[in-house]
C-alpha cells in the first residue's frame, strides 16, 4: 500500500499539534510518495510522528464513521503493531482513556484474525461493540494530546 493513500488523516480540529505533526510528516516525505510504501513511510517518521499519525488516524476515522472505515482505509494494517506496543507502554493510570482506547484497538486486532477474544478490560466482541466502547471515551483526544506532548519531550 503506499503512502500517500493514508494521507487523508484530517482531524476536526485542525489546529491541534498533532495534525500540524501529521502535516508536517506528509509534506517533510512528500517527494516519496511515489517510491514508498506505508512501512518505509513510517520507518522514516520520530517517535513523535509516529504518534501523531497512528493516534490521529485512529480517532479520526473512528469518532467520524467508526472502526470499520479506519480498516477499510488500510489504517489497521499500517498502524496496528505500532498501537498494540503503545498499549503496552501507556500508564493506564495515568491515561486511562488512551488505554482504554488502544486496548480496544487491541481486542479489534483479534477481531480482524477472526477470533473473537477481548483483551485487557474491553467488552468488545464486535466492530459495532468496539465503535460503542469507543464513543464512551469522551476525554481520549485529551489524554492523546498530553502523552503526545509528553512523548515529543523524551
Amino acid at each position: 500500500m503506499k503512502y500517500r493513500n493514508l494521507k487523508n488523516t484530517r482531524m476536526k480540529n485542525t489546529n491541534t499539534i498533532i495534525q500540524k505533526t501529521i502535516d508536517n510528516a506528509y509534506t517533510t516525505f512528500a517527494d516519496k510518495t511515489d517510491e514508498w510504501n506505508a512501512e518505509d513511510f513510517f520507518f522514516h517518521l520520530t517517535f513523535p510522528e509516529k504518534i501523531a499519525i497512528t493516534l490521529g488516524g485512529l480517532h479520526n476515522k473512528v469518532t467520524a464513521h467508526g472502526f470499520a472505515e479506519w480498516i477499510d482505509c488500510g489504517y489497521a494494517e499500517a498502524h496496528l503493531p505500532f498501537l498494540r506496543r503503545l498499549l503496552v507502554s501507556v500508564d493506564d493510570k495515568q491515561y486511562p482513556q488512551l488505554s482504554a482506547g488502544l486496548a480496544i484497538v487491541a481486542s479489534l486486532s483479534i477481531l480482524i484474525k477472526g477470533k473473537i477474544t477481548p483483551i485487557k478490560n474491553t467488552t468488545s466482541k464486535s466492530i459495532i461493540d468496539a465503535d460503542a466502547d469507543y464513543a464512551k471515551l469522551k476525554n481520549i483526544l485529551s489524554e492523546m494530546t498530553t502523552y503526545f506532548e509528553n512523548a515529543k519531550q523524551l
